[in-house]
């Protein structure tokens, strides 16, 4: 089964919430059950990995260095999904443990 890689998304970062990233709506990410998706970082390649319900990892690839470091240091991050404009998802990421 081969993973997918999502390169076309944007970071936000705010203290008080950490790292959210925001992109196209994945169908991996369908039918995942309620609650935190796990990730691992992958900082050879400047990524994260998340398993998704599907069993397949989504990647976001090229993290820039310092939002990676949040991620890894918060063990948190949340993914907002969108279908054009409009937010269709919003998922909180766990590092896997």
């Amino acid at each position: 089964m081969s993973n997918t890689v999502v390169t076309d998304y944007d970071i936000v970062f705010a203290l008080h919430t950490g790292v959210t990233i925001m992109m196209q709506q994945q169908k991996d990410f369908d039918n995942s059950p309620d609650g935190e998706l796990p990730f691992t970082v992958s900082e050879a390649d400047s990524a994260v990995h998340i398993e998704a319900a599907s069993g397949k990892t989504v990647i976001i690839d090229n993290i820039k260095s310092n939002m990676l470091a949040e991620i890894k240091g918060r063990a948190f991050f949340m993914i907002y999904e969108f279908d054009g404009e409009d937010m269709t998802r919003c998922t909180p990421c766990a590092l896997k443990m």
